[in-house]
Formats: structure tokens, C-alpha cells, sequence
């Protein structure tokens, strides 16, 4: 199509198109919020990391709070935090989004605090988890120990369920009765509690048994010369020795940590000698 030209021109001009501008359309917004964009840019063990961060709080609020047990409360909280540090730090090696990087990070911070909360719940509690038990009361006897030794330690408070034995004071054996054998390879047994300054069981004190006479180095599969176990759950240990023979006993030496006790005793045939004792923890 053409349009007439002035009429001084000789021809027609030709046809001029009008320029069209095309703007461009507005980027759409992806679907979510920006922190549920940021979970799904988190790699899985980044996922792993903030779940086990947030475990380590649940753990401690239910193991080392609630229940009570704040030696078992305090390692699973630990070990939560552990993989959560372990997790996020291998997420890290990838390029994460500031976001995605800041979540990762939260369940790290969370997981470490209660690891910090727990231990400093299990150092204040001083019992590592374990709870005070009545120990059983079996009725011991009454007279006093042959044997020499340190001073008996001070008892606990009157409202402390004393342990058999106990009636002879604490760190003092009792009587080791009469024995119904003159074989020194007839077997007596030694028992006790060890208990700390409040009257709580200790669990896993080291009781060591040896001969008390010098010289004493007679040693069989059924008398062997030196003996060791731990106390349990409620602090009771037991052994079964020999009588050994007239005016041959024992040396016993009981330890928690650096406190220790130890006293000299007898152990006849078809008794039991009680030797019960007060540590610090």
C-alpha cells in the first residue's frame, strides 16, 4: 500500500509500519515460603542433621529430664549431637543456599547445647543415672571382728537403711562364725555394701582381695592368692573364698576413684563374713 506524496513529489511514499515493543512478563513465584524452599534445597544428610539436632533436645527433655537418668540421658543426647555435627559437616561440602545452609546450622546449634545441658545435668547429679536401692537385709551377726585394721569410717544419717553387717559399724568386718570344715580349701563367703557419705549404692567399685599373711603365696585354681570383682547395681559384691587354715586370712581393699578403704578379716567354711564400707564418690 502506498500514499500519495506532496504534489511536488513525482511519486508515491511508501507504506510505514508502526513498531510494536514487547515487555517482558514478570518472573512467576515459586510455590512455598522461603523456609520451605530452603528444606528443599537441603541434600539429605543435611535433612539427617537438623533431624538429629532436634532429636538431641527431645532426648534430653525425655531421658535426662522426665526419667530421671541422667548418666544414659546424658550419652544418647551426646551421640544425637555427634551425628548431627558429622551429617552437617558432609552437607556443607555441597553449594547450599543461604537458607538451606542457615537450617543445617540451627539443628547443629541445637544438637550441641543439649549435649552441653546433658552433661552438665549428669556432672550435678553426681550418680551417673543410678537411683539409691534399699539394699536386702539378711540378719548378720553380732560380734566383733578378730582382725586389725584401719578405723572404722563414721556411719551415715540415722534415716540411712543400715546394710548387713553394718551393725558392727561401717569399714568393720563382722565375725566370721565357727567352720564346718577344717579343710582350708572349704569354701566361706565375703560380702558387703559399699555405699557413699549420703548412703547410695555405688555401682562398679573395685574390690580386691589378697592374703594378709606374708608369706602367703599358696595359690590353686579353687585358692587363688589374689581375687578382684565390682560392686553392682545395688553396691553389693560377693565372694567365695577359702578358710585357708588357722590364723590365715584376708586383706580386702575396696576403691572408688581415689577414695579407698581396706581391712584384714577371716573367712571360715559355711558362713559369711559382712564387710560393708563408706566411700566418697
Amino acid at each position: 500500500m502506498t500514499h500519495p506524496g506532496p504534489d511536488f513529489l513525482p511519486y508515491a511514499l511508501p507504506a510505514v509500519t508502526q513498531p510494536t515493543m514487547q515487555l517482558p512478563l514478570p518472573p512467576a513465584a515459586p510455590p512455598g515460603g522461603r523456609w520451605s524452599r530452603a528444606l528443599d534445597g537441603v541434600p539429605a544428610l543435611g535433612v539427617v542433621s537438623i533431624g538429629s539436632g532436634l532429636g538431641a533436645l527431645v532426648l534430653l527433655v525425655l531421658v535426662s529430664g522426665l526419667a530421671g537418668r541422667a548418666g544414659p540421658g546424658f550419652v544418647v543426647t551426646a551421640l544425637a549431637a555427634a551425628v548431627s555435627l558429622v551429617t552437617g559437616w558432609l552437607a556443607f561440602r555441597e553449594n547450599l543456599p543461604r537458607d538451606s545452609r542457615t537450617l543445617v546450622m540451627s539443628g547443629q546449634s541445637l544438637g550441641v547445647l543439649s549435649a552441653l545441658v546433658a552433661a552438665m545435668v549428669y556432672v550435678s547429679s553426681g550418680t551417673g543415672g543410678d537411683q539409691p536401692v534399699a539394699p536386702p537385709s539378711p540378719q548378720p551377726t553380732t560380734s566383733s571382728s578378730p582382725s586389725s585394721g584401719p578405723q572404722p569410717l563414721t556411719s551415715p544419717s540415722p534415716s540411712t537403711v543400715l546394710p548387713p553387717g553394718a551393725v558392727n559399724g561401717f569399714g568393720v568386718p563382722s565375725d566370721p562364725g565357727n567352720a564346718t570344715s577344717n579343710d582350708p580349701t572349704a569354701l566361706g563367703t565375703l560380702q558387703g555394701h559399699v555405699v557413699d557419705t549420703a548412703g547410695r549404692p555405688i555401682k562398679g567399685a573395685v574390690v580386691t582381695v589378697t592374703r594378709a599373711t606374708a608369706g602367703d603365696v599358696s595359690s590353686t585354681p579353687q585358692c587363688p592368692t589374689r581375687v578382684t570383682t565390682l560392686t553392682d547395681a545395688d553396691g553389693l559384691y560377693q565372694l567365695r573364698l577359702c578358710q585357708l587354715g588357722d590364723g590365715l586370712g584376708y586383706h580386702v581393699r575396696i576403691q572408688v576413684g581415689r577414695g579407698t578403704v581396706e581391712h584384714d578379716l577371716f573367712v571360715n567354711s559355711g558362713n559369711t563374713t559382712y564387710y560393708d564400707v563408706i566411700l566418697p564418690r
